[in-house]
């Protein structure tokens, strides 16, 4: 039907836009777009978000493999990142790197996780992070390969109950 179709047009609409957002990233962190095998997917698409995860082998060199999730307010059709969802003196940055640390800690005390993460190194929930709203409306943040783990734990990724950061909204 029309209303399917139109359902399609958005997505089509917002993708060709989300991976135009990709192609200039990549160009201002000095990647090469050519040089990647791109893919991607649709992670949510609500009446309030729109959310698309482009996935990125570097096929040259070492074969590095980074995601770039980004999330669109229907309402007002802008990108929001992270920093966006949260007052500015809230101190969101630290609530959710407080309880991504905790996370970390509490998998690796567990003998069979098998779990290992840099913890040493973890300097906080930066704020252009990956993130997504999962279907309960939990926030996922996810980590690039090798940015919070062993490149053997591949992405990984840490779910926050909305409790945890609520107070922090805008």
């Amino acid at each position: 039907g029309s209303a399917a179709a139109s359902v399609n047009a958005d997505v089509q609409k917002y993708t060709d836009q989300l991976v135009e957002q990709f192609k200039t990233d990549c160009a201002a962190l000095g990647e090469g777009y050519e040089g990647l095998d791109v893919s991607y997917h649709v992670v949510t698409d609500s009446e309030t978000w729109f959310t698309l995860r482009v996935d990125a082998l570097e096929t040259m060199a070492s074969g590095y493999e980074f995601s770039r999730i980004y999330n669109i307010d229907k309402s007002t059709d802008q990108v929001v990142t992270l920093a966006d969802l949260f007052r500015a003196d809230s101190g969101w940055q630290k609530v959710l790197s407080d309880e991504v640390l905790r996370q970390m800690n509490e998998q690796m005390a567990d003998p069979n996780s098998g779990k290992t993460y840099f913890t040493d190194e973890f300097t906080g929930v930066p704020e252009d992070q990956n993130y997504y709203f999962d279907p309960s409306g939990e926030l996922v943040l996810a980590f690039d390969e090798y940015a919070v783990a062993p490149g053997s734990m591949g992405p990984v990724e840490f779910t926050v109950a909305r409790d945890v950061f609520r107070s922090c909204l805008r």
